[in-house]
C-alpha cells in the first residue's frame, strides 16, 4: 500500500495532497492553543512534519487520521516547550462555528453562547472527542488510532457526553 501511496504523492503537488485537510488541522489546534501565532507556528510544524515525514505513512489509516495525529504530537511538543512560560494560555473551545438554519443574528449569538458555555463544562478529553467526532468528520476506529483510547470506551464517553450535553443545549433554548 506504501508503494501505491507514494505514487499518488509524486503524481500531485504536497499541496493538492494536503490542502483539504489545512482547515480542519487549524482548527484541532484552535481548539488548544489560544494564542492565534502559535495556532500558526503549530500548524507550520505540523505541514513540515507531514511532508518530512511522506515516507513512513503505511496507509494503515486514512491520510487524515495520520494527519490529525502528527497534529497532536506538535500540540504536545508546544506544551512541554513552554510548560514554564507564565504567558502561555490554553483555548479549552471548540471552534462551534455557524449553527445552520440561525436566520436572526441576535438568536444566533445567543444559541452560540448557550453551546459555548455547555462545553465549557466538559473535561479536555472531552472536548477533543467531540471535535474529532463532529469537526474532523472522524470515525470511532480513526480516533482510537490517534489518541490510543479504545474504540469501546470512545463509544462510552460519547454516550455519556451526549447525556450530559442534551439538559444543558436544552435547557439553553436550542
Amino acid at each position: 500500500m506504501k508503494v501505491a501511496f507514494r505514487g499518488y504523492v509524486d503524481g500531485i503537488e504536497f499541496e493538492q495532497l494536503i490542502w483539504p485537510y489545512t482547515k480542519i488541522l487549524y482548527n484541532y489546534i484552535l481548539s488548544k492553543v489560544s494564542n492565534a501565532e502559535d495556532v500558526q507556528d503549530i500548524l507550520q510544524e505540523t505541514m513540515l512534519a507531514i511532508w518530512q515525514g511522506m515516507d513512513n505513512y503505511k496507509g494503515n489509516s486514512s491520510f487524515k487520521t495520520w494527519a490529525i495525529g502528527i497534529a497532536r504530537r506538535k500540540i504536545a511538543d508546544f506544551y512541554r516547550g513552554h510548560y514554564k512560560d507564565k504567558d502561555f494560555h490554553n483555548l479549552e473551545d471548540l471552534d462551534i462555528g455557524r449553527i445552520p438554519g440561525e436566520s436572526n443574528p441576535i438568536d444566533h449569538a445567543i444559541n452560540s453562547i448557550d453551546i459555548e458555555n455547555s462545553l465549557n463544562t466538559l473535561p479536555l478529553e472531552d472536548k477533543e472527542l467531540l471535535f474529532l467526532i463532529f469537526n474532523a468528520g472522524l470515525n470511532y476506529k480513526e480516533i482510537e488510532s490517534i489518541t490510543g483510547i479504545s474504540e469501546g470506551t470512545i463509544k462510552s464517553r460519547v454516550y455519556c457526553l451526549k447525556k450530559k450535553l442534551r439538559p444543558l443545549l436544552v435547557e439553553g433554548g436550542i
